[in-house]
């Protein structure tokens, strides 16, 4: 299952046929009204907030399903009456990227809350940069948001950070990143 946030009110999910084979269902099954399919796009929702620990948002959720190749489907869950995620304090932007990574910190650099706190770290598949946002608007716009996912920088995303990812840019980091040239 891969999520990406898309703005503060809409979050995309993909999964794969063998994790819908697991439910006994395809792409196909979840387009329909079944209690099976509303029942795994409710649980889908609950890990992806509990993984985040957040708690799942007391809003009216719409989800819509497109099947794609292989069994699979991907899931746009939108916030119909709030936001999904809450809308500053410390956040990890996730990119395999390097030019979206610069990219995504020239955008946030306005908006971050305290200079010199930010850092980047990377383990074998992408880098995680941490910042503190203050401001109430998404930083990271349309322009950018398919190259990177921003999630909540709680307590225990935190501690697997830096347990499992090496530290690039100790502080500083989208004073830094902003500044490259790409």
């Amino acid at each position: 299952m891969q999520v990406l946030n898309i703005g503060k009110t809409t979050m995309k999910i993909i999964l794969s046929g063998k994790e819908l084979a697991r439910a006994g269902l395809t792409g196909r099954d979840m387009t329909g009204d079944s209690p099976q399919s509303a029942a795994l796009i409710t649980k889908i929702v609950e890990a992806v907030y509990a993984q985040r620990g957040l708690s799942v948002p007391q809003c009216r959720l719409f989800a819509e399903v497109f099947p794609t190749g292989g069994k699979g489907c991907v899931l746009y869950i939108s916030s119909i009456n709030g936001n999904l995620f809450p809308e500053t304090g410390n956040a990890v932007i996730i990119t395999d990227s390097i030019p979206a990574l610069i990219n995504a910190a020239r955008l946030i650099k306005p908006h971050l809350s305290e200079k010199g706190k930010s850092r980047l770290y990377a383990d074998s598949r992408s880098f995680k940069l941490t910042a503190e946002i203050t401001e109430s608007e998404e930083p990271v716009t349309a322009e950018s948001e398919k190259y990177v996912n921003i999630i909540p920088a709680t307590e225990s995303v935190l501690a697997h950070i830096s347990e499992h990812c090496r530290t690039i840019i100790g502080e500083n980091a989208v004073e830094t990143l902003s500044s490259l040239e790409t």
